[in-house]
């Protein structure tokens, strides 16, 4: 509950994460209850399984990454049947292999039969792009957000493997190694995908989670024994601070998001009661995005002004008077926060060709309304380590302090050019 992907996906109604991951994790408690001694129920299970992971499959087709990891966790339970024939087995990982090629294969025949294109194929997912550059660059964002979000694993995955080298005894090892192959197999599958943004960690989450359990789990075992006891103390001492760390970062993720949705819903809001009918309303996104399609679509739907003609503002271009037009503005935005649809450095450039535009139309047009949220940043940056490694990445490009205190201002200006008489 308290790691950062969890954030933005309870807070957005439109994010798929959240729901991915009750089905998937529905699905691995049917494989995980007790054995049937009856292969009719066991196979029951198997399917209701196979029909969760199929159905959080046609929520997010990431999803089909569950095959391979059921494989990999095979592969665990033959190595560690091998090093502990008394307790290992590969049968208890089966289920999820075989369910997840199944639901995999079964939606990937039916995605045909209603889209007959390939999956990289799409108007979305062509940007899947298997090339060796997108991948780095992709590692590069994951690295930033691993180092944001999770850093508190590091002493704990530490100490599982000194404990391990150690020869000591370690019943939560298997579970610790499937959790690194969970975690693993959500990364790949985010590679080679052409953005990256934290509610997509959601999945890898959970595995995190498992992972960080165990490690508290077999460390506070350690603690028992008088020569372990140091090392395993500073080890979760270490962990507990990283991890109580990246609270004030979360929250301000939250309340940056919370923010933004109001001051966007005041805009709409404002624009929906007080336009005219008919009338013509430019947004000052020029290359339009997200946020402009979903201007239009609230428009239309949820306040029901589809009379409204809606067009991006471009500063080359002529209109007719009247117009108006609604502009976002943004100071202050971490590199690193919650999925915003406009992005300072391209917004200030855009805010100064509407403000020449403007002026060329003096005194036709002034401003008649501003919604405008603010709030004192509270992030630690860990992820600016990567700065001194590889100064040339994009988000080093962008300055902000380690422990950032700066004020964060988000909000709207609508403008109304009218007839020079």
């Amino acid at each position: 509950m308290l790691s950062g992907p969890v954030i933005e996906n309870v807070y957005t109604l439109s994010k798929s994460e959240l729901l991915q991951v009750v089905l998937i994790l529905g699905g691995l408690n049917l494989l995980e209850a007790r054995a049937d001694p009856l292969l009719r129920q066991r196979l029951w299970r198997w399917a209701g399984a196979m029909l969760l992971f199929l159905l959080a499959a046609g929520v997010k087709e990431t999803t089909l990454v569950i095959g391979p990891i059921g494989l990999g966790w095979v592969l665990l339970g033959f190595w560690h049947a091998r090093r502990h024939p008394e307790t290992g087995s590969p049968a208890p990982a089966l289920g999820l292999a075989v369910t997840g090629w199944l639901a995999g294969g079964l939606f990937y025949a039916l995605r045909r039969l209603v889209i007959p294109t390939a999956l990289t194929a799409g108007t979305y997912t062509n940007a899947y792009a298997l090339t060796a550059s997108a991948i780095l660059a992709s590692l590069t964002r994951w690295a930033g957000w691993l180092l944001r979000d999770f850093l508190y694993l590091l002493p704990l995955a530490a100490l599982l493997l000194y404990l391990w080298l150690r020869r000591k005894p370690l019943p939560g090892a298997s579970l610790a190694l499937e959790a690194l192959v969970w975690m693993a197999g959500w990364m790949v599958i985010f590679l080679p995908w052409v953005y990256m943004v934290e509610y997509y960690m959601l999945p890898f989450g959970v595995g995190a989670a498992v992972l960080g359990a165990v490690g508290l789990v077999e460390a506070g075992r350690a603690l028992r024994t008088r020569e372990q006891r140091p090392l395993m103390a500073l080890g979760l001492g270490l962990s507990l601070l990283l991890f109580l760390s990246t609270l004030p970062t979360h929250l301000t993720n939250a309340r940056l998001q919370v923010a933004v949705d109001r001051a966007n819903d005041e805009a709409l809001r404002y624009v929906a009661a007080h336009l005219p009918p008919q009338a013509t309303l430019l947004i000052n996104l020029q290359d339009p995005n997200e946020y402009y399609e979903q201007i239009g679509l609230r428009l239309r739907t949820q306040y029901a002004r589809a009379d409204l003609h809606l067009q991006p503002f471009q500063p080359d271009t002529a209109y007719a008077t009247p117009y108006y037009v609604l502009s976002p503005s943004i100071q202050n935005q971490p590199r690193l926060s919650v999925r915003l649809g406009v992005y300072e450095p391209t917004q200030a450039h855009w805010n100064a060709s509407l403000a020449q535009f403007l002026a060329a139309q003096a005194p036709t047009a002034h401003p008649i309304a501003t919604f405008t949220q603010s709030l004192r940043l509270f992030n630690v940056n860990w992820p600016r380590g990567l700065c001194f490694a590889l100064p040339h990445l994009n988000y080093c490009a962008q300055a902000e302090p380690f422990l950032d205190r700066r004020p964060f201002t988000y909000g709207w200006t609508l403008y109304v050019v009218t007839d020079a008489r």
